[in-house]
């Protein structure tokens, strides 16, 4: 389940930062999760581990 947040993550979170626009594409399935993160369009930040998981869930997606 993903939580917009305009706060910082709790300990534990894995926490994506991005702009609107890059977070718009994904939405209305323009851009692949995949592609914005190559791109640098979109960064994970957090426990190592739980980043990796995140990327794969979010990768596997493809067009959200």
């Amino acid at each position: 389940r993903l939580n917009p947040l305009e706060q910082p993550g709790v300990q534990g979170d894995v926490v994506l930062v991005s702009d609107t626009p890059p977070i718009s594409a994904l939405a209305d399935g323009s851009l692949e999760f995949s592609e914005a993160l190559a791109s640098g369009l979109v960064r994970l930040y957090g426990d190592p581990a739980k980043v990796e998981a995140a990327r794969r869930w979010l990768g596997g997606a493809g067009r959200l």
